[in-house]
């Protein structure tokens, strides 16, 4: 019969805390692992619906155009400006919007266009002239191109 010595009973209790130390250490890497791809979900659907809404904001506005025509009493002249105020301003801010994500960062810069182009998007929606309207397109736009330059890896 074999007796137990401190030095034995030291090492079972030092194996011991060991065995604990790696179950801990694989139960906190499950959990991170498990938080980086909810993360990483919301972040590709957000990614996904914010890409699908640049392309929106062009084609469906000029589905549009007749019905805007209609409510607001447009010319030709100003209802042709609502694409194109739209275009030209992210053409013109994409550019400063670069390096601007370059300088404050990519993340902020993208929350940023989504905030401004959410900002646009409820300011047209409440507009009750065209002109109102072609300055709110502008709004969209600096919005699309901060999304733009900052939202592409």
């Amino acid at each position: 019969m074999a007796v137990a010595t401190p030095r034995i009973f030291a090492r079972e209790i030092r194996d011991h805390k060991t065995a604990a130390n790696a179950r801990e250490r694989e139960f906190n890497l499950m959990e991170t692992q498990s938080t980086e791809k909810s993360t990483g979900r919301i972040a590709l659907i957000l990614v996904c619906t914010t890409s699908f809404i640049t392309p929106l904001m062009l084609s469906g506005v000029n589905v549009a155009i007749p019905a805007i025509a209609a409510d607001f009493h447009a010319d030709a002249v100003l209802l042709s400006w609502i694409p194109t105020a739209y275009l030209l301003a992210t053409a013109v801010f994409l550019l400063p919007a670069g390096r601007l994500g370059d300088l404050v960062g990519r993340k902020k810069m993208y929350v940023a266009g989504i905030a401004v182009m959410a900002l646009g998007s409820a300011l047209a929606a409440a507009a009750g002239d065209i002109r109102f309207l072609l300055g709110c397109r502008v709004i969209q736009g600096m919005g699309n191109s901060l999304m733009a330059t900052s939202g592409i890896p």
